[in-house]
């Protein structure tokens, strides 16, 4: 019995096989399966433009930077570390070459001054009040 109906499905899928087949070659269905595809990626190109002018406007409205405005922003600090290390790099060779290193000579540590004792509070109602320049928020 079971072997019957295996040899029953495998014969049906051989026939939908060659009828399908047969009808996937034909032009009529390549031009119709054509014609769907670029429907559906005209359709999607559309959604896909306004889900991103929705986010932009979003991201406007919240004062929020766009994934391209924080790209742009972290390729711009990486070319400044790329002309800052330049520049250190120059800066380096032109003091190397200009003088040549010597170890250094210890120093003899300098006598601490006596401390005054003053009192804070005299000290501060003697100073004038700075004036501000710019109005408190």
């Amino acid at each position: 019995m079971l072997r019957q109906w295996k040899t029953f499905l495998d014969d049906w899928i051989a026939a939908w096989s060659k009828a399908l087949e047969d009808a996937m070659s034909t032009p009529a269905f390549a031009e119709a399966l054509g014609k769907t595809l670029d429907q559906f990626l005209t359709v999607q190109g559309k959604a896909k433009e306004a889900a991103k002018r929705s986010n932009k406007a979003t991201l406007d409205a919240l004062g929020l930077p766009s994934r391209e405005q924080i790209t742009g922003l972290s390729r711009q600090l990486m070319d400044l570390e790329d002309r800052l290390e330049s520049l250190e790099d120059k800066i380096d060779a032109g003091t190397s070459a200009a003088r040549p290193v010597r170890p250094a000579a210890p120093r003899a540590r300098p006598k601490k001054a006596a401390k005054k004792t003053v009192k804070r509070t005299a000290a501060r109602k003697t100073k004038p009040a700075a004036k501000r320049t710019r109005p408190r928020r």
